[in-house]
């Protein structure tokens, strides 16, 4: 062991003598009274190691099973991973360019802590220190050869996995759909990676044994690349979890997208009320299926029609209209009632987006879609008219003039090459 920690670590006199089975230095003095490896070593006593500037390391401690299963994910790849081999417990050692202090990232107040980033004025039990509870610490994993980080990167990324573990401690059923689409709403709108975003829910269903893990992904798909605006994020989180929860989730988020905390409380932003249309929803007895199939047809424009000749909906997908296989149209109407709610909840009628939650079923998503199909009815006829339009995997070309220019939405284009446009491309011989 001692032999470990020289190798990644070199020599230093970075390490303390614990009392036995405990994690509490002997000496009162400890920060200053670093010891080789070796001289902290005694019969039945426990090792600690002092991180920070002393030692050149910093110490992710994994304080429950739903951050060590997420850890993977979301953090760098550390220098070494040890532990009592626990589910619910793991450390994760790095070397650091720079320090800072001590952050430990709690759920409620101060009750439950989740990870805590541990630096300067901290220390932390190794192998092979017995711990508290009676289990032998072991490394698992050692990966010397990784890059240094800075305390700065490091600590972002832990706040993002605080966020994501406290999400999964929260995915229970009747509300995991929701909680996937306000979560990744906020993430989207933050500006983090969709496919972080994908990975994180994703891991989150395999390790609830969430069988609906597809169906949370696909609603996840469907934001991507919508305006921020029609996104629903913290205010559909605030109506599941609470306030507090939820403005503890987005405000970890916003920590790691290194935005202001208050922007991360405002990134639901108000939709537009001429296309929702929202007066209708404040009457509960004028709340029908036909009606919000009415006013779904309104917020569907541009992203959706129906071919009369094939009882087919087609979606656009940014290129051209391309037929809806997987139900994504019903998707859009589960983020069409989202939407709604999400604009009553910030103009304070809670309990009117309440009742909307009965329209989230399967049967009532698939009657508010067949209303909005008789609104949006084209004929096949109508698709690709125009022979002097190529649809390319990035924009139109006008083959009359050789120009690109944007896809139109409102021109039905429904074949499409897979090369993208590039306009200095030669073509010596066609």
């Amino acid at each position: 062991m001692a032999d470990l920690f020289n190798i990644i670590y070199g020599a230093s006199k970075c390490f303390i003598t614990l009392q036995p089975n405990s994690k509490v230095p002997t000496a009162n003095d400890w920060p200053n009274k670093g010891l080789t490896f070796e001289d902290a070593c005694y019969p039945n006593a426990n090792v600690g190691l002092i991180l920070g500037e002393k030692s050149g390391l910093l110490d992710v401690d994994l304080d429950c099973a739903e951050a060590v299963a997420l850890a993977e994910i979301i953090l760098p790849r550390p220098n070494a991973i040890f532990g009592r081999n626990a589910p619910d417990s793991c450390h994760y050692l790095y070397r650091c360019t720079s320090s800072g202090k001590r952050v430990a990232f709690n759920a409620t107040g101060n009750k439950s802590c989740i990870v805590e980033l541990r630096g300067d004025g901290a220390q932390t039990m190794i192998p092979p220190s017995i711990h508290p509870c009676g289990s032998e610490l072991h490394v698992n994993q050692v990966n010397a050869s990784e890059e240094p980080v800075q305390h700065a990167d490091l600590l972002r990324s832990v706040a993002l996995l605080a966020a994501s573990a406290e999400l999964m401690q929260n995915w229970t059923m009747g509300q995991r759909h929701s909680l996937a689409l306000g979560f990744s709403g906020v993430c989207l709108k933050a500006g983090i990676e969709p496919n972080l975003i994908l990975h994180i829910i994703q891991h989150i269903c395999i390790h609830t044994h969430d069988t609906e893990e597809k169906d949370r992904l696909n609603a996840i798909r469907t934001s991507v690349g919508k305006p921020k605006e029609t996104i629903a994020g913290f205010s559909l989180l605030r109506e599941i979890l609470g306030n507090d929860t939820a403005k503890r989730i987005c405000d970890r988020v916003a920590q790691y997208a290194g935005i202001e905390a208050q922007t991360a409380l405002t990134l639901s932003i108000p939709k537009q009320s001429d296309v929702l249309e929202l007066g209708q929803f404040a009457d509960r007895a004028n709340v029908t299926e036909a009606k919000m199939g009415i006013q779904f047809a309104k917020w569907l424009k541009g992203k959706a029609v129906y071919v009369i000749e094939a009882n087919q909906w087609m979606i656009w997908n940014g290129r051209y209209w391309e037929a809806d296989q997987s139900k994504k149209t019903q998707n859009l109407a589960f983020a069409y009632v989202q939407d709604v709610k999400s604009v009553l909840i910030d103009r304070g009628s809670v309990n009117d987006a309440r009742d909307l939650s009965s329209y989230e079923s399967v049967k009532r998503l698939q009657n508010i879609t067949s209303f909005a199909s008789t609104r949006l009815s084209v004929s096949a006829s109508l698709f690709n008219v125009d022979p002097m339009i190529l649809a390319t995997g990035s924009d139109w070309v006008n083959l009359e003039t050789g120009k690109a220019h944007t896809p139109d939405p409102n021109i039905l284009v429904s074949k499409a090459t897979q090369v993208s446009y590039c306009e200095h491309a030669t073509c010596p011989r066609f």
